[in-house]
């Protein structure tokens, strides 16, 4: 694992294959990229991956505060995977949950989630679910389910406390 502590802050590109702990700083150099591979965990720091991917595949990967930006979060992609945001605010311009067999999990209590695209279950043989009992989500294209029989993308809120604002697409496959 590495680890940004409080008052650290790296710069650069890289394609990373351990999980990364930030409090401090970690942020792309300009024209360049980050790419996480084994999961990320903010706590109160900043991570700004650019056109970068973070891919998910265990349950220790979340955030509790701060602020988190990738192009591309995948959560569970080739296994299963969990990203559990407590407060703070991730952007993301597209997170798939669950792609190529197996499960993906975002589990919302809190802060504020923004992304342009969102599915919920990529492929068949796939389980995405994204829970929100708090905070905001605001997304422009949502997907659930893939075409499949049975189709297994889901979209639960848990609390009437959460916001949730869908731009122009709501696709529901059927079930």
């Amino acid at each position: 694992t590495m680890s940004i502590p409080y008052g650290r802050a790296i710069s650069g590109a890289a394609d990373l294959e351990d999980p990364v702990w930030v409090a401090g700083s970690l942020a792309v150099a300009p024209g360049a990229q980050i790419d996480m591979r084994n999961g990320l965990f903010v706590a109160g720091g900043q991570a700004d991956l650019g056109t970068g991917t973070l891919t998910v595949k265990d349950g220790t990967s979340g955030m509790t505060s701060g602020t988190l930006h990738a192009s591309l979060l995948t959560v569970g992609n080739g296994g299963n995977g969990t990203f559990t945001h407590n407060t703070g605010q991730a952007t993301y311009d597209r997170i798939i949950l669950r792609n190529g067999g197996g499960a993906g999990t975002y589990i919302q209590n809190g802060g504020s989630v923004t992304c342009q695209r969102l599915d919920l279950t990529w492929d068949t043989n796939s389980q995405g679910k994204y829970i929100i009992s708090g905070g905001s989500l605001s997304v422009d294209r949502m997907r659930i389910g893939p075409i499949a029989d049975p189709p297994a993308g889901t979209l639960q809120i848990t609390n009437s406390a959460a916001n949730i604002a869908i731009g122009t697409q709501l696709t529901l496959y059927r079930y």
